[in-house]
């Protein structure tokens, strides 16, 4: 059995906790990487146990980050970083899943990365029941902020031009380590798929946003790579931090390569 399935199998057959509490896992992982459609295999094999809830989901609206971005720095219009994210509206599906009745209906928010807004309600996924185990996926779950003395330094052309004076990195950082790290601490156990190399984040972000234009019938446009480089320089700092401190997840494994290869590195077995 592959490492992939034996990851599979370890999450769909998690038990409920207390009083049919679900089970609440984390799935970190760099852009690109592989998250969703791991994410729609555990869906598809869970037989209705799994509910699947991605942090990109819950973006804040682009008249919230254009709001956040008059009042803290311009690059918060942007989506990606902590603080960008309705983490009380995420939190707040968690916990109607988790009280949920037999036959209940749960809207699940979507979020269109074309448009850079949430959708109508009406477009929204839905959730019948309780499931047994409640999956978020994210690039930055679980994160953990980067020390301070580390914020000084900027890390690339973004930082250095646009964030001088380093307001909205470390707002990033104060988000990560406040409201965001008590969310991440409701969390049963995580599993971190790791990028080798913040390199190959770039090239697989690339692929995914070709995919998703042509998801939808259109054709990606030609300074899609130069758009695609700049706009990953958000998330740079954070994922760089992921790469280099994996402590606190209970799962790792590796990803590496164009077929996104797969290595376990945390436990020694599964």
């Amino acid at each position: 059995m592959s490492l992939r399935d034996r990851l599979i199998d370890w999450i769909v057959s998690r038990p409920p906790g207390e009083g049919g509490r679900p089970f609440l896992l984390g799935l970190a992982g760099g852009q690109g990487i592989g998250k969703s459609y791991l994410s729609q295999q555990i869906e598809e094999r869970s037989a209705g146990r799994v509910a699947i809830l991605s942090l990109d989901d819950y973006y804040l609206t682009k008249a919230q980050r254009a709001a956040l971005a008059e009042e803290v720095h311009p690059l918060l219009a942007t989506r990606g970083v902590p603080g960008t994210h309705d983490i009380q509206a995420l939190s707040v599906a968690i916990d109607t899943l988790s009280a949920a009745g037999e036959g209940a209906q749960t809207l699940l928010r979507r979020f269109d990365k074309i448009t850079d807004d949430t959708l109508p309600p009406a477009q929204w996924g839905r959730f019948s029941g309780r499931p047994s185990v409640i999956v978020v996926e994210g690039w930055c779950m679980n994160a953990r902020p980067v020390p301070d003395a580390g914020l000084s330094v900027p890390l690339n052309s973004l930082e250095r031009e646009q964030d001088a004076g380093e307001v909205w990195r470390r707002y990033a950082n104060a988000r990560l380590a406040g409201d965001y790290r008590a969310f991440f601490d409701r969390f049963d156990s995580s599993v971190l798929l790791k990028p080798a190399s913040f390199d190959m984040v770039i090239r697989w972000r690339i692929e995914q946003e070709v995919s998703n234009y042509r998801d939808k019938g259109l054709s990606p446009p030609e300074d899609l790579e130069d758009r695609i480089v700049a706009f990953v320089a958000n998330y740079e700092r954070i994922t760089r931090r992921l790469i280099e401190d994996d402590a606190g997840f209970d799962i790792v494994i590796e990803v590496s390569g164009p077929a996104r290869d797969w290595r376990l590195v945390r436990p020694d077995t599964l």
